[in-house]
């Protein structure tokens, strides 16, 4: 295959990379896919790029890659914004060919060869059929901003929204407290699905997972944000324009103080 910007691979690369050290990607004619958990199992990476992703995909036999995240990552990033990105393996081969063309004057060629690994992965899917209480669309800009700040008290975070009026966003730690409200709808921010009897809802995710949602969200200019008291957090970017490419974290939530309280 050939990519069609080696930005976007490389950011969907760091995203897979941050927490993750080896997953197996899924070549098929389909186009390639990963599911894979951070080593603490609190979250859950989705990726699905279809043919049109590419400038060009080809797969003759369907394979799994074992991949060493850390290594893909140095190897990839060694790759200019302008540059052609191409992978190529054969069938039962145990190598990742890594070439990266230089479009600019010096049109040098180099060439990467990654050494696959046996990686016996637990067999993860999403949830099936996943039916979501609110979901909601938010620039990329916002949500870098809002964790930027929650960063700064290095607590959890809880995000929230009630219906016609806006998103929170919370922070706490022993420093102090953090929130903010952003209305909704607004030119950066709105809903797209929403239960019928939907009001209000709340989940709160480990500064860690903040971290790495920090990463995910520079795959694309939006990310959606899809809210169930019964499901992890689901944040997705998708990469195309028709959505069928896309990058997606499940996020195991934490307990929110009125669960304890409730428990108690």
């Amino acid at each position: 295959c050939i990519f069609k910007d080696p930005t976007t691979i490389n950011k969907i690369i760091d995203a897979l990379a941050d927490g993750v050290e080896t997953l197996n990607l899924y070549c098929t004619k389909s186009g390639i896919n990963v599911a894979a958990t951070n080593a603490s199992h609190t979250d859950m990476r989705e990726v699905n790029l279809v043919p049109q992703f590419f400038n060009t995909y080809e797969c003759v036999a369907d394979q799994v890659l074992g991949v060493h995240m850390p290594t893909l990552k140095k190897f990839m990033h060694t790759a200019g914004s302008g540059d052609i990105i191409r992978w190529s393996t054969h069938t039962n081969g145990r190598l990742l060919c890594i070439t990266i063309e230089d479009t600019g004057e010096n049109k040098s060629v180099t060439t990467w060869d990654l050494n696959l690994i046996e990686y016996d992965e637990e067999a993860l899917a999403p949830p099936p059929n996943p039916a979501f209480r609110v979901g909601f669309r938010v620039s990329t800009v916002l949500v870098s901003t809002w964790l930027n700040k929650c960063k700064i008290l290095g607590g959890n975070v809880k995000l929230g929204i009630t219906k016609g009026k806006h998103i929170t966003v919370e922070a706490t730690s022993d420093m102090g407290a953090f929130k903010h409200k952003q209305p909704i709808p607004s030119v950066m921010a709105t809903v797209f699905q929403q239960a019928p009897d939907f009001t209000e809802e709340t989940q709160t995710i480990s500064s860690k997972e903040a971290e790495y949602l920090s990463t995910l969200i520079k795959c694309a200019p939006g990310i959606d944000l899809q809210i169930d008291p019964n499901m992890p957090l689901c944040a997705t970017s998708y990469l195309d324009t028709e959505q069928t490419s896309y990058i997606r974290l499940w996020i195991a939530p934490m307990a929110n103080d009125d669960d304890l309280e409730e428990e108690d």
